[in-house]
């Protein structure tokens, strides 16, 4: 539960001991003005590899979601848009695959023969 401290000041008239009502009205704070799928408002070109790969789950999870509870098709469309965007950047931030070596050129050569 949440405590709110109020301050009031006492209508001229009153004394102690008088009661009197206070009407008080507390916003609530919404997510709405917060973009859905983004991450800590980094921009993607910004993002680390570990950054976008999280995305990328974050963005299918509210593509997902936003298809089954209706939303509007632009919304969707917008979605969309940024996990391609997201998949291109990791295709060109993926590290490059090393070769693997065969085990036969893993063990050492022997000194005293000639071949090199």
């Amino acid at each position: 539960m949440a405590k709110y401290r109020i301050e009031v000041v006492v209508p001229e008239g009153l004394t102690a001991g008088d009661t009197f009502q206070v009407e008080v009205e507390i916003e609530k704070k919404t997510n709405a003005n917060k973009p859905r799928g983004t991450l800590a408002g980094v921009p993607l070109e910004d993002m680390s590899l570990e950054q976008l790969k999280r995305a990328k789950i974050n963005v299918s999870s509210v593509i997902y979601k936003a298809k089954q509870r209706g939303a509007k098709e632009s919304d969707i469309m917008l979605n969309e848009e940024r996990l391609a965007r997201i998949n291109e950047l990791l295709e060109q931030k993926k590290p490059e695959k090393v070769p693997q070596l065969l085990s036969s050129e893993l063990v050492p050569r022997d000194p005293y023969t000639t071949e090199m």
